[in-house]
């Protein structure tokens, strides 16, 4: 079920399930979805289903509402959308189940290296990577930020894009890894 988290300073305040048609959002306490803050309008925004289907329309809201940074009057939501409502920040969460893929069986008392050059070939070619997005001219979907704390890489502040992000020291890495050698394997 579709649900939305409501966070004020990163901190995940409440969640609440899509469970009904329609879920108003304001200060004011007729409101589904009090959010008791001044830059917050009386009645600021409504989060409704239309065909299976959810979208966010702005009441006409004083300070404006705000999908991915971009103000709207009305937009449909997808997974992991960010709506800036005043200070506060709704994450809309389609819950839809990946695909699992089976465990692989592993030899307890063996390190596995993996093979990268073989690990990066698919990677090269799959959809939604920052890389594949930017080659078909599309504008890549924020979906985190990724901050190295220590190591060398050629920056230390990523915007995360897509659903993959390939970390490396291959031409094709989102993170570009630059204290590392291309094909070095490291001593047992």
């Amino acid at each position: 079920m579709p649900k939305i988290s409501l966070k004020f300073s990163e901190q995940v305040l409440k969640e609440i399930p899509l469970d009904k048609p329609r879920l108003t959002i304001g200060r004011k306490p007729d409101n589904d979805l009090v959010i008791d803050n001044p830059a917050v309008s009386g009645h600021h925004a409504l989060i409704f289903s239309e065909g299976g289907v959810f979208f966010i329309e702005d009441l006409g809201s004083t300070n404006g509402t705000f999908v991915n940074d971009a103000k709207i009057h009305k937009e449909k939501l997808k997974n992991s959308d960010r709506v800036a409502v005043g200070a506060h920040v709704l994450i809309y969460q389609d819950e839809i189940a990946p695909a699992s893929t089976p465990p692989m069986e592993i030899e307890s008392d063996k390190t596995i290296l993996p093979d990268t050059a073989k690990q990066i070939e698919p990677v090269k070619a799959v959809p939604g990577t920052a890389k594949t997005a930017a080659a078909e001219g599309k504008k890549a979907e924020k979906v985190g930020r990724l901050t190295v704390v220590s190591g060398e890489t050629d920056r230390k502040t990523y915007e995360l894009t897509g659903h993959l992000t390939v970390i490396g020291a291959e031409d094709t890495a989102t993170v570009r890894l630059t204290g590392c050698r291309k094909g070095a394997r490291r001593p047992r």
